[in-house]
């Protein structure tokens, strides 16, 4: 009875001590799942910065085309105007 007790207290603090990591792997996890979380965000908040600076310099970009445009109808002549 004495070994049936001591190999239960034996599987016992096998298991305990499995627990017990267990919960220090899923700590670890978490804390870097955190981090990727942080870096994530970060990362993209400055993908979304660039595009919408892109996006300004393209506006930019189409402005001064339209107004070269302009200044293009202006200074060509239209075919009822004759040359």
């Amino acid at each position: 009875m004495n070994a049936v007790i001591s190999d239960i207290t034996h599987n016992e603090t096998m298991l305990l001590g499995m627990v017990i990591r267990q919960e220090e792997n899923i700590r670890e996890i978490k804390a870097s799942l955190a981090t990727l979380n942080e870096h994530l965000g970060t990362f993209e908040q400055s993908v979304n910065s660039r595009f919408e600076e892109q996006g300004k310099q393209l506006e930019d970009h189409g402005n001064k085309l339209d107004q070269i445009l302009r200044l293009l109808n202006r200074l060509t002549p239209k075919p009822d105007q004759g040359t």
